[in-house]
């Protein structure tokens, strides 16, 4: 092969030259305005997709000519078509969570992987707004890309003095939604807020819905400290001058707002409530929630017109509420004690068919706002339909779930099938060492107000406490322990092994109380997050972060004769002795009433009720008695070390034994002085 002289490469050169030139090329003016009208109709069309599945084709297939601006809009309209595809999918009950899990892995998932990669490839173009839109969708759509994140907080940092209040706002709520922040995320949002609270003295630069959304994202991040305090009180008292300018909906944002950072502002929430309460017909449910779940959470009462004028704007709409909406409403009712049968009624009839929608927690509160007012529907589908809904759910409900369900039955006065009852005990002794002592004493104190007589629930329950009671460092509150010993006489025995152990171990019962230092609450899932335009998430977090929804135990048919406080004096001791008398009293009457009248033994139970005269004469009189001995050897000495296992009495024979073998022990001593037997209720019901 022959190589060409330079002669012949410079002829070559010349003729390409010549030839490049002879042609017509696009000028570079004309070359960039044609990349720029194709990356315009690109953005058009991103912005323009409807569906979930031809949004995601298309960054799959023209991601390569995405530009900062297109991968902004097309992550932000991601996570706006992704959560309408989803929430139809719900409503048609099309899907399972396996089926949503599916679709998430075969379109989300590779989309939001390219996005992330063009989102760094195109991180140092971002301006604030792509910074603030970016964060919102990735917090819309509850992902995470640390590599994405670590990027946005950087760039954020770099351009923070651009942010204006639409991106603080918008960077704040997508930061809120999601629960795991890194550290650089922690950083940036601290600079975030600081940046925020300097940007309160431009009041003309935030608009209401801006307000709104940063107290909203406020109460998700908290507000503890004193610069989060601050902006707090810069944006309630924003709210508060431009009152007239906020809509019903962002109102009730701020309403919600409060009531998760328990700001108990009874003066502010006063003029915010009698707003909204004008208004009142504007309002949708998820208004209607948000406002009667924040009053609850901060025990503000709102004034009677918004409480009156609220059922019967949302009573026709029923319908429309989702189930987490419906339990909200009815809690900010129950919980402030506020009974509206006209909404009662309206939910029994508009649920009772819509039952199996609901999930475990917002069924189970829903029971205990019934309660809470003490109202049971004239239609008792609901509450016969929540039993079968309950039963087949009984292997995933929660201790507590459990709890509120009966203890709402029980203030109702509802009295579920034998059978619901029967299932719910049995569950309830084999998830026994799940539950608190609150829950158990609670749920025993419905079981005994519903009349339910079978003692192995009631056995089950004093057994554990007494273990705990002897194995436990910390005490069991007082409240827990007579709850359990006022239920257990409510059906008929008497628990001594756990009042021993209880004084042994310095928790000394009022025997006798019949239940009137019961009243305590319950704390349960509580904050029930709902979706608003960007400014409320859908996520289940607070069953998220617990609430406080009380589940008053039930006093109502203590006795008005217990003291409150401590026995002072020989009124309280005389007090506290015809207490003791009238507990044994009623505690025999039940065992002559019931197990020996059935047994055929009539004459047996009276010589027991002449024995229990004569015990409860000598007591008056001052006599000393083994009873009376034991009590005050046990005060003497209050350290006795760990008691043994203890056989709980759970037969009315075994108590009737008892009874006797301490009246032989008296009578060989000292009898009392008229040696009479005749007056058996009347000494100890003085």
């Amino acid at each position: 092969m022959q190589l060409a002289g330079p002669g012949a490469v410079l002829q070559a050169t010349g003729d390409l030259i010549h030839a490049l030139f002879q042609t017509e090329q696009p000028t570079l003016v004309e070359d960039v305005a044609a990349e720029l009208d194709y990356a315009a109709r690109l953005n058009k069309r991103v912005l323009a997709a409807s569906s979930l599945p031809l949004l995601c084709d298309l960054v799959q297939q023209e991601a390569p000519q995405f530009d900062y601006l297109t991968t902004s809009h097309a992550l932000y309209r991601l996570s706006i078509l992704c959560h309408a595809y989803f929430t139809q999918l719900q409503s048609a009950h099309l899907t399972s969570r396996e089926a949503q899990q599916a679709a998430w892995i075969e379109y989300v998932e590779p989309a939001l992987q390219t996005l992330g990669q063009l989102l760094i490839r195109h991180m140092d173009e971002l301006d604030a707004w792509g910074v603030a839109i970016s964060f919102w969708a990735y917090g819309k759509l509850q992902c995470s890309d640390e590599a994405a994140f670590a990027a946005l907080c950087e760039r954020g940092l770099a351009i923070m003095d651009e942010f204006n209040a639409v991106d603080c706002a918008s960077t704040l709520v997508g930061i809120a939604r999601l629960r795991v922040r890194p550290r650089c995320q922690r950083e940036f949002l601290e600079h975030l807020l600081a940046h925020t609270a300097d940007l309160l003295s431009h009041v003309d630069a935030w608009s209401s819905q801006e307000v709104a959304n940063v107290l909203w994202g406020l109460s998700k991040i908290g507000a503890a400290g004193p610069s989060r305090r601050s902006l707090l009180e810069g944006l309630l008292e924003m709210t508060l001058w431009r009152l007239e300018e906020f809509s019903v909906q962002q109102l009730a944002i701020v309403v919600y707002s409060c009531g998760r950072m328990r700001l108990r502002l009874p003066q502010q929430l006063a003029k915010i409530t009698h707003h909204i309460a004008a208004q009142a017909q504007n309002m949708n449910p998820l208004d209607a929630a948000h406002v009667m779940w924040g009053c609850a959470k901060v025990d503000f009462t709102p004034g009677a017109t918004l409480l009156e004028r609220l059922p019967g704007v949302m009573v026709p709409r029923l319908s429309e509420f989702k189930p987490q909406e419906v339990c909200m409403l009815l809690y900010g009712y129950g919980h402030l004690r506020q009974c509206s049968p006209v909404l009662l009624e309206g939910v029994a009839a508009a649920c009772s068919s819509r039952l199996h929608e609901f999930s475990s927690q917002d069924l189970c509160v829903t029971l205990w706002s019934y309660g809470m007012v003490q109202y049971s529907p004239a239609d008792t589908t609901l509450f016969d339909n929540a039993c079968r809904v309950l039963l087949s759910r009984a292997n995933r409900l929660l201790p507590l779930e459990l709890t509120m369900a009966i203890k709402g039955f029980a203030r109702a006065g509802y009295q579920p099938p034998p059978e619901f009852m029967r299932q719910v005990a049995q569950l309830a002794m084999q998830k026994l060492h799940q539950f608190s002592p609150m829950e158990y004493s609670q749920l025993l104190w419905a079981y005994a107000a519903l009349g339910y007589r079978d003692v192995a629930l009631f056995e089950a329950v004093v057994g554990h406490t007494i273990n705990a009671l002897q194995t436990w460092t910390r005490r069991l509150p007082k409240t827990t322990v007579d709850t359990i010993i006022w239920s257990c006489e409510r059906v008929g025995f008497w628990p001594q092994s756990l009042v021993d152990t209880a004084e042994m171990r310095g928790v000394f019962v009022k025997t006798g109380s019949r239940g009137a230092a019961a009243h305590e609450e319950m704390e349960v899932i509580s904050g029930l997050p709902q979706q608003t335009d960007g400014s409320s998430d859908e996520e289940d977090e607070d069953s998220s972060s617990s609430s406080s929804l009380g589940v008053e135990a039930g006093a109502a048919e203590s006795s008005s004769s217990s003291s409150s406080g401590g026995l002072n004096g020989f009124g309280d001791q005389l007090g506290a002795m015809m207490l003791r008398n009238d507990q044994l009293s009623a505690a025999v009457d039940n065992l002559v009433t019931e197990d020996f009248a059935e047994l055929g033994v009539n004459d047996r139970g009276r010589e027991i009720r002449s024995i229990v005269d004569d015990i409860i004469k000598a007591r008056e009189k001052g006599v000393d008695t083994p009873s009376s001995r034991q009590q005050r050897q046990q005060q003497q000495q209050p350290g006795l070390g760990k008691v043994g296992p203890l056989r709980f009495r759970n037969s009315k024979q075994a108590l009737a034994k008892d009874v006797s073998a301490a009246a032989a022990a008296d009578g060989g001593r000292e009898q009392p002085a008229d040696g009479s037997s005749s007056s058996s209720a009347a000494a100890g019901k003085q």
